[in-house]
């Protein structure tokens, strides 16, 4: 019974977009490297930039993608947010450690789309931004 109830699951999740889906993954992990480029994840963020990423984020959250990079994305768009709220407060320390967590949500995106964290925070080198189509 419990196996049958996981399949309807996945069935009905795959059927709402929230699945699997490999077609919205590979869009979703394009656009998502292309909405982080200039958001300043490699060093330490403006409020200005912040404020960009998080709103270029704002539709990203909603697309379908496999559940990993979906919830990966969801975490570093709060997060994103979180960080412009800290900048307005003139909190520094908060700026700091919020910082450090969204390059690790960012980290987190990158694996769930098989890609260098690099794809994601804009650093250049290999596989940075430049090497983007």
């Amino acid at each position: 019974m419990r196996l049958a109830h996981v399949v309807v699951s996945g069935v009905l999740l795959a059927g709402c977009g929230i699945g699997s889906d490999a077609a919205g993954t590979a869009k979703l992990c394009t656009g998502l490297a292309k909405d982080l480029a200039g958001a300043g994840l490699t060093g330490k963020p403006t409020l200005d930039q912040v404020r960009a990423a998080g709103k270029r984020l704002d539709a990203r959250v909603r697309q379908p993608a496999a559940p990993a990079l979906h919830e990966a994305v969801i975490q570093l768009h709060q997060r994103l947010h979180a960080l412009e709220a800290a900048h307005r407060r003139g909190d520094t320390a908060d700026v700091a450690r919020l910082t450090t967590q969204a390059r690790a949500d960012a980290a987190d995106a990158a694996r769930a789309c098989h890609l260098p964290v690099e794809r994601l925070t804009g650093a250049a080198g290999p596989g940075g931004m430049e090497a983007l189509p």
